[in-house]
């Protein structure tokens, strides 16, 4: 996995919880995938917060529930590989606390309001040509 992801210049998503929480709130961190990117890797990493998929019991769920899903994503700024390499649980530890500030600011907002599209008009209009 880490040769295809220097040749190929790819992104790679660690979920550190190694599943999906349940009911929203964060699990305790697997060491595993961090272990052997860190290892081996020396790229910037981007950690990223993701909230309000949980009321879906499997990823597929999403599908058919999308719409009703108030989803929302926090990206931080990258940080250094090595600072994982040279102290992991330090850095998970952080990873996490960082994690559980996002959550709670973002549970905090109110959910935006949702667009206004008039469908009806939409359909009524013949496509345009030319």
């Amino acid at each position: 996995m880490c040769r295809a992801i220097e040749e190929e210049a790819a992104n790679c998503a660690i979920f550190p919880e190694g599943t999906r929480s349940r009911d929203g709130a964060l699990r305790p961190f697997k060491a595993a995938g961090t272990a052997l990117l860190t290892a081996r890797l020396d790229l910037p990493v981007v950690v990223g917060t993701i909230d309000g998929t949980w009321p879906c019991g499997r990823p597929s769920d999403m599908l058919h529930h999308l719409a009703g899903l108030d989803i929302r994503v926090r990206i931080e700024p990258p940080r250094p590989m090595a600072e994982l390499r040279s102290d992991p649980r330090a850095a998970r530890a952080a990873i996490r606390a960082l994690m559980e500030r996002r959550l709670v600011e973002m549970r905090a907002e109110p959910p935006p309001p949702l667009p206004v599209v008039p469908a009806a008009k939409r359909l009524s209009q013949p496509p345009r040509t030319g």
